[in-house]
């Protein structure tokens, strides 16, 4: 896939007009629309959303916690219940995150990204033994993020994206986050995540940066 579909850009649902707007502006090919944002029923946003979005092809739909920075304040079997049925709602080529509690809680997905977020880095085995577990519950994707400070956690971010072979994501937050974002993209992540120019996020640095960060590398568009 062209790096422009491996970068997603964040787009927070507040209105579905709003959100479409952006989505439909997007600098790459691939959105996350961030449904924790929304105030009412995040079912109805996701299905209109559904109906106006003929592009990008690649959405991914998110409810992130409190608890993992995100708004949404339902409990956990809740959520995990809510995240099913958007699964099932789910255009062809829509993915749905699940964290991995949530997904513990549900049993299980079909193709979902299964998030990790740690406040430190796992174990190489912790690390792996997490993704095999996402992968046994149906995950396509598992994405692992954490803060990180100093250059052995980035390193440790790295490695798990090149031993999953493609089926992982990982990066770290914080002052290398842009470098570790760029790292995971050329190591062969299947997705990394950046704001919207017009929606920026405190941490999240642009898609477009991102974008064009990785191409001053020389890897063209792979």
């Amino acid at each position: 896939m062209a790096v422009d579909g491996r970068i997603c850009t964040v787009v927070p649902v507040e209105s579905v007009g709003e959100a479409a707007r952006l989505a439909l502006s997007l600098p790459t090919g691939c959105v996350e629309l961030r449904l924790d944002f929304y105030r009412g029923d995040p079912r109805e946003a996701y299905m209109e959303l559904s109906t106006i979005l003929n592009r990008p092809a690649r959405v991914v739909a998110t409810l992130r916690s409190r608890g993992h920075g995100g708004l949404d304040r339902r409990p956990r079997g809740e959520r995990a219940s809510l995240l099913s049925r958007l699964e099932d709602l789910a255009p062809k080529g829509w993915l749905v995150d699940f964290e991995v509690e949530d997904l513990a809680a549900s049993g299980g997905c079909s193709g979902c990204i299964a998030s990790s977020h740690p406040q430190r880095p796992p174990t190489p085995s912790e690390a792996l033994e997490a993704s095999a577990e996402a992968e046994r519950r149906g995950a396509s994707i598992y994405k692992l993020v954490y803060p990180g400070l100093e250059p052995w956690e980035q390193a440790a971010s790295a490695w798990i994206v090149a031993e999953a072979r493609g089926f992982a994501t990982s990066f770290t937050l914080g002052p290398g986050t842009l470098a570790s974002r760029l790292t995971a993209l050329a190591l062969g992540a299947p997705l990394v995540f950046g704001s919207h120019p017009q929606a920026p996020l405190e941490g999240v640095p642009p898609s477009p940066e991102i974008l064009g960060m990785y191409l001053k590398m020389g890897l063209g568009g792979s």
